[in-house]
């Protein structure tokens, strides 16, 4: 009985293990069709066994892609250095590895640890069973090339080759890189270059049937950026149209129907007059209804005035129709014709987009570097640029300096933008400014040169004003500093030459006046010694002539005394250094004494104001010890031509012509008289018994200038 039970379950486990078995018999795919159809959770666990036909190989980059009866897929066939498998096309491989998800479609890794980190792949087992047959390719239409089905599809295309490149970045050497254009769009072809004819001028333009390996490029990020055809052999590209035929084969149009239907899926032909040529880039057209810009590939100078028959794609550049990888031929030349005058008004419309215009304005400011100068124009206050493209290997071309009034002849190039709200019927693009293309420096001429006061050179001056008042600031407080040390070792010498001075003139007065009246003073002493017995009368007399010389010596040793202790001119001048004076001396007597001046104060040489204070001293003694004055004035008088001392007192006076030098009191009048010569001066002495005496110094001003110096008058 219990067999009996055991029975289902043994069927049971018997049919889990059928299915099972069928399960991972069903794991291992063998199409290209059943791998695409795995689902994404599934991936790098279906094993993949495929047989089929290489139908392309790149040793560098290392692709390889094989096409069985389903489809096409791609794999790796190296682990780097270690096993490197050499494939070709056409041969019948068998290969095995895992199904993996790529950066868009699904491929054939294998199991290894080694990991291609550009494609995400790991190497695959590779038999190689023998040479096969290719399948015809599929004829891809151009609807059909986005869709991700197609990719590494052994496929064949037909395109337009728009520009040729001969880096193939990534691949092996001898390759050419196309750019191709369906009525879709573009797409790029990488194809074998051993064809010397195969090159950007024999190419550009050419109608090519292709076959080869259909794909997508991804970014470094897995995104989809593009399409290409990988070519194997020369023999899979085929020309059905060289660039050359289009010339005869397609009708002209006029440049304004390109300007209304700028549909850059077919190729279109237009004949025009070259107005200026930008080397390795392009020029710009125009025929009797418009002006366009032709971007081409083609090398060779074109001359402004050249007549050209053009074939090439219509294309809005930047929001204005163009032709780009365009070829061309030279059919002619014509006469250049004169620019159009326009204002800049005109120009900013975008009416004359690419014309070759002429306009008058002033020069704004200037931009220089190699290859590209520009300046800034105004013309009816409206500020525009004007560009001038050259050789960056060759000097900058010398521009007008601002404000400078030029002429300028160039391209028209307006600037676009796109609309922010679409308007029903109005263009997507409104032009938003203009600059105009110089074709060389000729195309400037100037109307007037910039005044000569220019902002910079007034900034200039104004900087160089100021540079030159500081430095003068600087030199004079350099030079008041250097002229105050100067003064004070001038006033210091002086001061010391003046002592000096001063010493060798007292010493030189003790030798003249108070030596000779000692020596006066002894003869006479000698002389009543010796006339003592005999005339009584006549040594009495000498007596009196002793004791007057002996008062006059005293006079005079009190005199130099005090011009030793006074420092009344160095403070001051003569007014005050006689009220200096009169005080000091005067200041127990009883005698008035009044001092004034008159006219403009003029400071004197040390030794002259010394010499009339010493005039004045001498006369004001005179009249308190002599004349018995009870009234003194002293006046200064300061003229144009001379300076004036006068002294007059109230005295009892004396008779000049009677009065003898050696009368008492006369002594003094030697002395100062001798002391007017010394510094040029005129002593005049008017004096009567009973009336008073005047005396007048009168001093002319022929002196050096040097030696007076003017000073403003001080208060009585």
């Amino acid at each position: 009985m219990p067999h009996r039970n055991c029975k289902p379950l043994l069927r049971v486990c018997f049919g889990l293990a059928l299915f099972l078995a069928a399960h991972l018999q069903a794991a291992v795919l063998t199409n290209v069709s059943a791998i695409r159809r795995v689902p994404e959770e599934s991936m790098n666990a279906d094993r993949v066994r495929l047989r089929g036909i290489v139908t392309y190989f790149d040793a560098k980059s290392e692709q390889a892609f094989l096409q069985d009866s389903t489809g096409g897929i791609q794999f790796s066939v190296s682990d780097g250095d270690t096993n490197r498998i050499i494939v070709r096309r056409g041969q019948l491989v068998e290969i095995s590895g895992r199904a993996a998800q790529g950066n868009y479609v699904r491929i054939v890794n294998g199991s290894e640890s080694f990991e291609d980190e550009e494609f995400n792949m790991t190497p695959v087992h590779v038999r190689v069973l023998g040479e096969g047959i290719l399948p015809p390719p599929r004829r891809l239409l151009v609807h059909e090339m986005g869709n991700p089905a197609n990719h590494s599809q052994w496929v064949e295309i037909v395109g337009v080759v728009r520009s040729v490149e001969t880096n193939s970045l990534g691949f092996s050497e001898n390759k050419l890189s196309l750019q191709l254009t369906t009525t879709r769009g573009e797409f790029k072809a990488i194809i074998p270059a051993h064809s010397p004819s195969y090159n950007g001028d024999t190419l550009s333009g050419a109608v090519l049937q292709m076959r080869g390996v259909y794909g997508h490029i991804f970014s470094r990020f897995g995104n989809l950026i593009g399409q290409q055809l990988l070519v194997q052999e020369q023999a899979d590209v085929s020309i059905l149209d060289p660039g050359s035929w289009s010339f005869g084969a397609r009708p002209v149009q006029r440049l304004n129907r390109l300007l209304r239907d700028p549909s850059g899926s077919m190729r279109v032909r237009v004949q025009g007059v070259v107005t200026m040529h930008k080397e390795e880039s392009g020029f710009y057209i125009r025929d009797p209804s418009k002006w366009i810009w032709v971007q081409s590939p083609q090398s060779g100078h074109v001359n402004p005035g050249s007549q050209v028959d053009v074939v090439g794609f219509p294309t809005k550049e930047a929001g204005y129709p163009s032709l780009q990888d365009a070829i061309f031929t030279v059919i002619g030349s014509t006469n250049a014709r004169p620019p159009n005058p326009v204002n800049p008004f005109v120009c900013k419309s975008g009416s004359y987009h690419g014309a070759f215009v002429e306009m008058e304005g002033e020069v704004v400011e200037l931009y220089s570097e190699p290859g590209n100068q520009q300046m800034l124009l105004a013309t009816d206050e409206v500020v525009y640029r004007v560009r001038l493209e050259s050789d960056p290997r060759q000097e900058l071309v010398i521009f007008p300096e601002p404000r400078s009034k030029v002429r300028i002849k160039g391209i028209c190039v307006n600037d676009f933008r796109r609309r922010h709200v679409p308007v029903e019927g109005a263009a997507d693009y409104i032009t938003s400014s203009f600059h105009i293309e110089l074709r060389s420096n000729a195309d400037i001429t100037i109307l007037s040169a910039p005044p000569f006061w220019t902002f910079e050179r007034v900034a200039w001056l104004m900087l160089a004003s100021v540079a030159a008042l500081a430095l003068s600031i600087a030199w004079i407080l350099a030079l008041r500093r250097q002229v105050s040390s100067q003064t004070s070792l001038i006033q210091h010498k002086l001061e010391r030459e003046a002592v000096n001075e001063e010493r060798t003139r007292i010493a030189r007065e003790l030798h003249d006046s108070l030596e000779q009246n000692l020596a006066g003073i002894q003869m006479q002493l000698d002389a009543a010694s010796g006339n003592m017995q005999r005339s009584p009368d006549g040594a009495r007399e000498t007596l009196d002539m002793a004791r007057a010389l002996l008062r006059h010596s005293r006079s005079e040793t009190r005199r130099s005394v005090w011009e030793l202790r006074s420092s009344a001119l160095e403070g001051g001048d003569l007014e005050s250094a006689f009220r200096e004076l009169m005080v000091t001396l005067h200041r127990n007597t009883n005698v008035r004494i009044s001092i004034g001046k008159s006219g403009e104060v003029l400071r004197m040489p040390a030794s002259v104001e010394n010499n009339i204070l010493r005039i004045g001293q001498e006369a004001v003694n005179n009249a308190i010890e002599h004349g018995r004055a009870k009234q003194i004035s002293i006046e200064l008088e300061y003229g144009t031509h001379c300076t004036t001392l006068r002294i007059k007192d109230n005295g009892k006076g004396f008779d000049l012509e009677a009065a003898p030098a050696t009368r008492e009191g006369h002594f003094g009048l030697v002395g100062m008289r001798e002391r007017a010569r010394k510094i040029g001066g005129t002593l005049k002495i008017q004096s009567a018994r009973k009336r008073g005496t005047l005396i007048e110094l009168v001093l002319p001003m022929h002196q050096e200038p040097a030696d007076f110096t003017k000073q403003q008058p001080t208060q009585a």
